[in-house]
């Protein structure tokens, strides 16, 4: 990532789960979903979009983990349309989309992930709208 702003949050989560908050976002990881204490880097860069890459790669989750990201800063231009967090490459080229869950009144889009073997690490996360165009930060 070539941006300007970079913040870091490294924080080891156990089995019986917990919340790294970084910024805006947050990624809530139940109790159970790993086997062992695992710490996880999540990094937030400022950029033409709301960003989030968590490392180590090829982590996988037992269960359903949880990314929040906000979009309280993008210029939606009163768009209604909903908002859905995928997957991408370092190109922004959509991998895959998270199921997403958007609250409209609190600018914030809430998507499930259980990383899968098959992802490229666990790659970026990204807010996007509908899938049509990224979300300007």
């Amino acid at each position: 990532m070539s941006a300007a702003l970079v913040r870091f949050h490294d924080q080891t989560i156990g089995p019986e789960g917990g919340t790294i908050q970084i910024g805006a976002h947050s990624l809530v990881i139940p109790a159970g979903a790993l086997a062992s204490p695992t710490t996880i880097t999540a990094v937030v860069a400022s950029g033409p979009v709301n960003a989030v890459r968590f490392q180590p790669e090829g982590l996988q989750f037992e269960q359903t983990a949880y990314l929040t990201m906000s979009y309280a800063n993008c210029d939606l231009l009163g768009s209604l349309a909903p908002k859905r967090i995928a997957y991408t490459t370092d190109a922004l080229g959509i991998l895959e989309y998270l199921l997403s869950a958007d609250d409209l009144f609190a600018q914030r889009v809430t998507g499930s992930c259980t990383i899968s073997p098959s992802m490229p690490s666990p790659g970026k996360a990204d807010v996007t709208n509908s899938g049509r165009r990224r979300l300007p930060a």
